[in-house]
C-alpha cells in the first residue's frame, strides 16, 4: 500500500505508474493491498471498482473450476465515457507539446 501511495506522490507519469503498480498489488494482495481512500475516489462507471470486484470474483470461480457469469458492461456507457474523455486526453497531449 505504501508503495502505491509513494509512487503516485512522486509526480511525473503517475497515472501509468499507478495503474501498473496498482495492478500488480491488486493481483498479489487483492483489494486489501490497495489504499482504500484511493479506491473510494474512483468513479464507479462501466469499468469501475464494482465491475472489477465482480470480474475478480469470476476469476476466482474459474480458478476453482466453477462456472460463473462473466460480468458485462454497458457499451453505451463505455462509449459515452470514452467520448467525454477524448478532449481531456487530447488537451493533455497538446499541453505536453508546449515547452514551458
Amino acid at each position: 500500500m505504501l508503495a502505491l501511495t509513494e509512487a503516485i506522490s512522486v509526480g511525473g507519469d503517475t497515472d501509468s505508474i499507478g495503474a501498473i503498480l496498482g495492478g500488480w498489488l491488486g493481483a498479489r494482495h487483492g483489494e486489501s493491498g490497495l489504499p482504500g481512500q484511493l479506491i473510494a475516489r474512483i468513479h464507479d462507471g462501466p469499468f469501475g471498482p464494482s465491475h472489477l470486484r465482480d470480474l475478480a470474483g469470476c476469476l476466482v470461480e474459474k480458478r476453482e473450476w466453477r462456472d460463473c457469469a462473466v460480468p458485462g458492461y454497458s457499451v453505451t456507457a463505455a462509449t459515452a465515457r470514452n467520448l467525454a474523455l477524448y478532449p481531456v486526453i487530447l488537451g493533455h497531449g497538446l499541453r505536453r507539446l508546449v515547452p514551458f
